[in-house]
């Protein structure tokens, strides 16, 4: 068998540092905007049907961790307040400052991302699983971003076992600190391959059919259905360590084999939020409920804010007409709020591409207002629910909110769908004037 030969190159990564107090940081590397082939080729070793249909994605730029989370990280943010749940300071199974934490869920992970975002006033959360993949290859097409196959010396895997012209190696049998092997990836990341598992934003779905192909997180109403985790662990053979290998499991695991790494939109400055109006609306308030999660107050906020944005009286109800003319900047200001502070879950632009998604067109005819209601669980046991079923949580379906005084605006009615339909066609129409 011929030797295998790992060619070294250096290349320069463009990265920040978050300092998380008493010697702590975190280290966040800038992955330029791109388009890649996600999933792997039919003729690709071990290949799953989970990994198909293969389909070109468009990545925007962000920045994602340059390790995954250690423990010290871990801690350091677990001491900062607390956001929707405690978590534990110190979970993990195998000890060490800088090695991954691991037993940590989904929810917990997802606690954290939310901490560090009121502690640093960036907006940080879970890399959907295509800025994973994305970020994984970093440019490669092979099985891992090494290339054909993997070894022991590279990562931290089960190295008794091969994958192609691979050579048995070392079981270690355990985590080991981050960045230990001293290889990284074209874009500067470490242990994409192995170690723990990462956690990603994702629903789970049995392959690509209908994937979104923009980057952003695939999502069901299904808030206990499985998640997505990629990369692999120590304990797991070399094809589960693959760049385009995928498992899943309940939100609420922990496991002594899974971590995660973090994400963070360029520019996601909250401290600097646009709050720029064309006609003189002070949207302070909306900001700051959303900052504290308030959503309903938000949610009655948004509508009156959009009042006085066209000059109505508080007392008064939005009508289509009132849409086609709505001030850009300010629908703008109010979408953008939403996204920041809901991380990109609710938001007027979030509910369009949901109707596009479910096979909806901007034409005035409704075709798919069911499937587009369902989605956005603003239908219960086959009925549109009413003001008081609004669920204000953050765990509600992806785009539940902002809602539109539904006391008001029932959800079966046809003026509703117009009124929707019509902010959907003013959001495009501010895209194409630069807005």
């Amino acid at each position: 068998m011929s030797k295998i030969v790992i060619k070294e190159t250096r290349k320069t990564a463009q990265y920040y540092v978050e300092d998380l107090g008493n010697g702590i940081a975190l280290d966040m590397v800038l992955i330029p905007r791109g388009s890649f082939m996600m999933g792997s080729p039919e003729g690709e070793l071990e290949r799953r049907d989970s990994e198909s249909p293969q389909h070109i994605v468009n990545i925007q730029q962000f920045c994602i961790g340059k390790y995954t989370v250690t423990q010290a990280q871990w801690k350091a943010v677990a001491d900062m307040p607390q956001v929707n749940r405690e978590i534990d300071p110190d979970p993990s199974n195998f000890k060490g400052a800088n090695r991954p934490v691991e037993e940590v869920s989904w929810y917990d992970a997802v606690e954290f991302c939310d901490r560090l975002t009121a502690h640093t006033k960036r907006q940080y959360h879970l890399p959907t699983e295509a800025e994973w993949e994305y970020a994984c290859r970093a440019g490669t097409t092979t099985p891992f971003h090494f290339g054909e196959t993997i070894t022991s010396e590279l990562a931290n895997y089960r190295g008794t076992e091969t994958y192609g012209a691979g050579v048995k190696g070392t079981y270690r049998e355990e985590t080991t600190e981050v960045g230990s092997f001293g290889v990284a990836n074209n874009f500067g990341l470490y242990d994409m391959h192995g170690n723990v598992w990462e956690w990603c934003r994702d629903h789970w779905h049995d392959n690509y059919k209908g994937a979104p192909t923009n980057g952003g997180a695939w999502l069901t109403n299904d808030n206990s259905h499985s998640r997505l985790l990629r990369g692999g662990s120590w304990v797991n053979a070399p094809e589960n360590c693959g760049s385009a290998y995928r498992n899943k499991h309940a939100p609420d695991l922990q496991a002594y084999d899974i971590g995660f790494r973090v994400v963070c939109a360029t520019g996601s400055v909250i401290s600097q939020d646009n709050l720029r109006s064309e006609v003189d609306v002070d949207y302070t308030k909306l900001r700051d409920l959303l900052k504290a999660k308030k959503w309903q107050e938000a949610d009655n906020e948004t509508y009156l804010v959009m009042l006085q944005a066209v000059g109505k009286d508080k007392r008064d109800l939005l009508y289509p007409e009132d849409i086609s003319d709505f001030p850009c900047t300010d629908l703008y200001t109010i979408d953008n709020l939403w996204l920041k502070y809901s991380n990109q879950h609710f938001g007027f632009s979030v509910q369009r591409n949901i109707y596009l998604k479910v096979g909806g067109k901007l034409d005035g005819k409704f075709e798919q207002w069911i499937p587009f209601c369902e989605r956005l669980g603003w239908t219960k046991n086959y009925k549109a629910i009413i003001s008081s079923e609004v669920n204000y949580n953050i765990w509600a379906s992806e785009g539940h909110l902002p809602g539109l005084r539904w006391e008001y605006h029932p959800i079966r009615s046809y003026e509703t769908a117009r009124l929707l339909f019509y902010l959907f066609e003013r959001l495009d129409y501010c895209v194409k004037i630069a807005f």
